[in-house]
């Protein structure tokens, strides 16, 4: 007979743990699947290369979960979640200048002001009037059930910051770095940064990083998870576990249990099933529930919705991670003349915006030059 639960949560990724957190803690009997053997999803920590030498293999700097409720509601501290913070990013360039973004905008800004006064003092009013957004746009947008796009608007149309934010919805953050900046290295610094996501530097609608990312570096910092960053995700199983939740690793599911239009369950690949008396939540893509072979019978799924799931692409954009095993901690030519380079969580190579170009339209079609790849290297 199948085990029962208030509501099961297929995907033990770092939001489908945070939602099933949230859930346990509201005093619902949880069930958290994971197929692999490490819960975290993207928040992972392994060893890759030689034993002893752990690496972050994809999220490794983390200031979002400090600018939301989560990492507080969760008292994740409380459950063997930590977090060091230092000089968070750096830019270095080939003539062996640099700019450090640090947590405090003044020392930033002085860092901006060795190229351009201007652009130093721009950078101050554009952060402190971004901070301001990113209030609004985590209030209204990102901590609250998704309203209707033409609500959104509205809702952003009744004031001159939500004007604002709509017009930067409708810009590339290229767009937006060339209009407020002059210096070069500005404008490669600032460019990278807002990007560092794999979000195209041209593409309209990513303007909207701009007030989501800068201001959140500045408030928050950049925090160096302490062991890794799966660190984090264990702490959020720990808590569902604490609160009557079930985390299940190696559960890989292959059905979700249809009848009379309600899911009821689960089937896993070795065939056990668990049912859920309220709901079923997914923290897994698309394709992998509703499309072809996904875990939904796509019998059920009207024609439309089925072609809104075959239109699903991924990012046009390439990221690629280096691991490096090192005995000794990396000297940069740049500490010379700016010591805390050494000191920084992540290290950005990019000279100007026209590399970066020439770089993400290269990463697009796979097609790299060597030598001339962009993006970060992150020390752990």
């Amino acid at each position: 007979m199948a085990e029962k639960f208030d509501l099961i949560v297929v995907g033990g990724g770092h939001n489908g743990l945070a939602c099933g957190a949230y859930l346990a803690k509201a005093g619902l009997k949880t069930l958290v699947l994971e197929r692999r053997d490490l819960i975290g999803g993207g928040v992972m920590t392994e060893e890759h290369e030689l034993p002893g030498f752990k690496h972050n293999t994809h999220s490794a700097m983390h200031e979002w979960i400090f600018a939301g409720p989560v990492y507080y509601d969760l008292e994740l501290k409380n459950y063997g979640s930590k977090y060091k913070f230092g000089p968070g990013l750096a830019q270095i360039f080939e003539d062996g200048s640099s700019i450090i973004l640090y947590r405090e905008l003044e020392r930033t800004c002085n860092q901006l002001a060795k190229y351009s006064k201007k652009d130093a003092k721009a950078y101050k009013e554009m952060v402190e009037t971004f901070t301001d957004y990113l209030e609004l746009l985590c209030t209204s947008w990102l901590y609250n059930p998704p309203m209707p796009q033409s609500q959104f608007a509205a809702l952003l149309e009744g004031t001159d910051a939500g004007k604002d934010i709509l017009r930067m919805m409708l810009s590339s953050p290229l767009m937006i770095t060339e209009q407020m900046f002059e210096h070069e290295k500005t404008k490669a610094w600032v460019l990278l940064n807002v990007t560092q996501t794999g979000i195209p530097h041209d593409c309209y609608g990513n303007g909207l990083m701009f007030p989501l990312m800068l201001p959140a570096l500045h408030r928050t910092g950049i925090g160096t998870s302490v062991g890794g960053s799966i660190s984090l995700a264990l702490a959020m199983g720990k808590f569902v576990e604490a609160h009557g939740g079930v985390v299940k690793k190696e559960a890989d599911v292959k059905e979700i249990l249809i009848k009379d239009g309600r899911a009821y369950g689960v089937k896993l690949a070795d065939g056990s099933e668990y049912h859920a008396e309220k709901a079923i939540t997914c923290n897994v893509g698309p394709t992998l529930i509703f499309g072809k072979d996904g875990m939904v019978d796509q019998s059920l799924l009207n024609d439309d919705f089925i072609k809104q799931i075959n239109r699903w692409r991924p990012g046009e954009v390439a990221l690629f991670t280096m691991h490096l095993d090192l005995n000794e901690s990396i000297d940069y030519k740049a500490a010379a003349t700016e010591p805390d380079v050494n000191r920084t969580y992540t290290v950005g190579m990019c000279d100007t915006v026209e590399r970066l170009q020439k770089q993400f339209n290269a990463a697009r079609i796979g097609e790299i030059p060597r030598g001339d790849a962009v993006g970060f290297l992150t020390v752990c």
